[in-house]
């Protein structure tokens, strides 16, 4: 058996770890149905309603900046109770929004995990 010299000594050579063999390295031809005309506007309708309030933007901490520069005379329980709804608010929605994936790798590592429920593939999509 070869070794290989490190900084510290000699180790065995590794070899490499077999892979763990998923959906789409299988040889089998798996593919789902096609929708029927018009369900697919349902669908898209359907998602963007539904993901319209989470406001794919990043999570603003400007209340939270403008808590920490204001002197603590300023504190009030109002502000102190809107603050607290507002941080339970993004947070919420940053929950809905990391179970959302969008594109080729971060499907495959969703189904890597095991973690995916639903794939949702345009056909007409160009490759570049």
């Amino acid at each position: 058996m070869a070794a290989t010299v490190k900084r510290d000594g000699i180790r065995k050579r590794r070899f490499p770890q077999s892979s763990t063999k998923h959906a789409l390295s299988t040889p089998y031809h798996l593919q789902w149905p096609t929708l029927k005309k018009g369900g697919n506007k349902i669908i898209v309708n359907e998602i963007v309603r539904t993901l319209e309030p989470l406001h794919f933007e990043q999570l603003c901490t400007r209340t939270k900046k403008l808590l920490k520069t204001l002197p603590t005379e300023y504190y009030d329980e109002a502000t102190a109770l809107r603050f607290q709804q507002e941080q339970e608010e993004k947070a919420k929605k940053a929950k809905l929004r990391s179970s959302l994936v969008i594109g080729l790798n971060q499907v495959t590592r969703a189904l890597e995990k095991g973690t995916l429920k639903l794939v949702l593939v345009r056909i007409q999509s160009k490759l570049p």
